[in-house]
């Protein structure tokens, strides 16, 4: 049988990540490309104490659920990302498997074949192949230690109208390096100025060696502009 495939598989290629994961099973190799975690510090008493505590409450815990996900997880989580001065409401929340699953549904929604995304340079290789499958053109912005350089971003906002700008700025992935408040800002005020959303993504912004203050998220410097509402909001935030 001659399979007819989408058009959208032509833009398919084998996942890096998953490349990299194949070479970290067997013991015959350490990979440090992958960011997994040290086995030996795996929860795993602590997780099996909260898998008996949900079953207790009965065979109903198996069954199907709200798409949006379990309410009062989404209640906690609403109040955990107060206490960061995001304000986020259980009906403006969707739990997902990660944001690499958040990142796809927002691209499936807003971006048509053609389109422009802004990103960093460099940026996370999973998203990119999420882009790509959307046949997206990507545009990389130039970076230093402190985010992306405003001048290139907004130069190269003018000159390609974006549809989407997709960040990492707290520890990104790979380079680790966290922008600095006024870069948040900046981005936050060129894209508003043009209408372009930001993608935010945010899976290492709760983890942290030694002291110091959290940057604030850049979803969390419009609502503070907002006076604190989310309505008209060009910013999307994900956390894994």
């Amino acid at each position: 049988m001659k399979y007819r495939f989408s058009d959208t598989t032509k833009a398919f290629e084998s996942s890096a990540v998953r490349e990299i994961l194949k070479l970290t099973q067997g013991r015959s190799i350490i990979s440090l490309a992958g960011g997994l975690p040290n086995e030996q510090y795996f929860p795993v008493e602590a997780v099996n104490e909260a898998f008996d505590r949900v079953f207790k409450q009965g065979k109903g815990v198996l069954q199907y659920g709200l798409t949006e996900g379990y309410t009062p997880l989404r209640e906690n989580i609403s109040k955990h990302l107060e206490r960061k001065g995001i304000r986020a409401g259980v009906d403006n929340m969707l739990l997902t498997t990660g944001s690499q699953q958040a990142i796809d549904l927002l691209t499936r929604v807003y971006i048509d074949p053609g389109d422009v995304i802004l990103v960093e340079r460099p940026t996370y290789l999973a998203a990119i192949q999420v882009f790509q499958s959307r046949q997206a053109k990507l545009v990389s912005v130039d970076c230093d230690a402190d985010g992306m350089i405003t001048e290139d971003l907004e130069r190269k906002i003018k000159q390609h109208r974006p549809k989407l700008v997709y960040v990492i700025p707290t520890f990104s992935n790979p380079t680790g390096k966290s922008w600095s408040l006024e870069r948040r800002q900046s981005t936050l005020n060129l894209c508003k100025a043009n209408d372009v959303l930001i993608l935010e993504d945010d899976p290492y912004g709760e983890l942290r060696f030694g002291g110091g203050e959290p940057m604030p998220s850049i979803f969390s410097l419009e609502q503070e502009a907002n006076g604190g509402g989310g309505g008209g909001s060009r910013c999307r935030r994900f956390s894994r």
